[in-house]
This record gives C-alpha cells, structure tokens and sequence, in this order.
C-alpha cells in the first residue's frame, strides 16, 4: 500500500476547563502534613483536644500547601446528552499525521504506514474496532470515541483517508481535534460513527511524576526530622 501523508504540529486546546486532581490533591495534603508534623516535633503531651487541633491545623496547612503545587489538569468533556454526557476523556490527543489509502487496508499495512513515520518497529498492531461511535465535547470541533487498550497511538480510518494521533491525557479515550484534520475524512459526519480504529501498543499507566515528588519530600522531612529528635 502506498500512502501519501502530511505531518502537522500538536494542537493546543481552544476550549474546555480546567480541574484539579483531587487524588493528588488529598494525598500530597496528607505527606505535607505529615512533614510538617514531624518538623515542627508535635507534643505529643499536650491533652487530647490540644492534640486534635494540632494535627487539623498541620492537615489544613498540608492541604493549601498541596493546592498550591497541584498542576492543573485541562479537562474536555463530552456534552452530546447521551449516557456519556458529562464524562472526562482527558485532554486532546496530539495529531501525527494523515493519509490517503491507496490500496488494500489491514492491519500490517496500517502498521507499516504508522511506522513509516514514528520509525521502524515502533508501533505495534493491538487491535481493530468497526465502526466506531464518536461524540461531540464541550470544546468547539473536538470529539471523542472509546478505546479498547489504553493504546499508546491509534489510527482512525474514514473513507478513505486515516490519521495517526498519540493517545495522552487518559488513556481509555481517543480525542481529536477535527479542525486538523482535511475535508475528505468527513468528520464530523451526521451519523457519528467512523469507518475504524486501529491501535497501537499496549500502555502501562504510572504515578504522576508530582505526586511522587511530594511523597519524596515528605518520606525525607520524616526522616531528617527523625534525625534531629534523635540528636536533641
């Protein structure tokens, strides 16, 4: 098969809101405060009461804390009044690249033009869904469709056309950006449905890079100011 492809650059969302990880949140409150509790050398002495209030005021000190260092997530949501009508699907996927079918369409030869452009043995074929139902979001031109294995890149084909994207925010949803994407893929179509999705690559999810700095500083506090109590 041979395929004719321009590359374009990552889209930088237009719409949607923003929200904070709430998990993260609470849990970096907790280490903060812990930290806190530690550095400052509770007395353990004091009544239960004068305790109690101690350790609310560490919590509510760790929490700002927490509030302050969380990043802000950029959230698209979908909004088209049906049973996923109000649903987070993460943030838009970034845009590789797009072609045209110029032969047979199967999953080698999507992964031989996938590769062709991520580089050889890059991107490997997890599976195929047809047709797939798409819904419109709350930002203006993006629309998002289930996936089965929390891919790494996935393809959608329409027509006769396919696009290549890398899946980001979460990883259970595809969201694109169809402002980026040519005419003669025919998305948004009046039925919503899309020829197919291929994806790629199965994708391990791991903890947020700031989460585990704030677990880090903690689980250190804890430790120096073990240290100097030792030491007093």
């Amino acid at each position: 098969m041979t395929v004719n492809f321009t590359i374009a650059a990552s889209p930088t969302p237009s719409d949607g809101i923003y929200l904070i990880d709430y998990h993260s949140y609470f849990y970096s409150g907790i280490v903060i405060a812990l930290y806190l509790c530690t550095i400052q050398r509770v007395d353990w002495a004091l009544s239960e009461e004068e305790k109690i209030m101690n350790i609310k005021r560490m919590l509510q000190i760790g929490l700002i804390l927490a509030g302050s260092l969380s990043m802000p997530v950029w959230a698209v949501m979908i909004n088209d009044g049906g049973a996923y009508d109000g649903v987070d699907v993460g943030s838009v996927d970034t845009f590789i690249a797009e072609g045209e079918q110029t032969g047979n369409s199967n999953p080698q030869t999507e992964e031989d033009w996938v590769n062709s452009i991520l580089g050889a043995g890059t991107a490997t074929y997890t599976v195929k869904s047809e047709p797939v139902s798409y819904f419109s979001t709350d930002s203006n031109g993006v629309f998002a469709f289930a996936l089965v294995s929390s891919p790494e890149y996935f393809l959608i084909k329409n027509s006769t056309r396919f696009a290549l994207f890398q899946n980001l925010a979460d990883l259970n949803w595809g969201v694109f950006d169809s402002s980026l994407l040519s005419s003669t893929m025919n998305i948004p179509s009046d039925n919503f449905t899309i020829s197919h999705v291929t994806e790629f690559n199965g994708h391990t999810e791991v903890p947020e890079p700031g989460v585990l700095g704030l677990l880090g500083i903690g689980l250190i506090g804890i430790v120096l100011g073990r240290r100097r109590l030792a030491t007093a």
